[in-house]
């Protein structure tokens, strides 16, 4: 099971700017690293772009997006 549950867009000011997030909410009973998350994220049709994160979660993963 891999399904994306929530997408949240918000901005911060921590840089010379604006900074640009957009947090996919993953829920998934497999285990993925960085780059295996962003490949099913592209297979499901999302475009993840910027500076990538991910954080482990109970149910899944936050997989996190910055630009600059």
């Amino acid at each position: 099971m891999f399904e994306v549950v929530e997408i949240k867009n918000y901005d911060t000011h921590h840089r010379y700017g604006t900074d640009w997030h957009t947090d996919f909410i993953i829920k998934t009973d497999e285990e993925h690293d960085t780059g295996s998350l962003f490949d099913k994220l592209k297979e499901l049709g999302y475009s993840p772009y910027g500076e990538i994160s991910s954080e482990k979660t109970p149910d899944g993963y936050i997989y996190k997006t910055v630009m600059y």
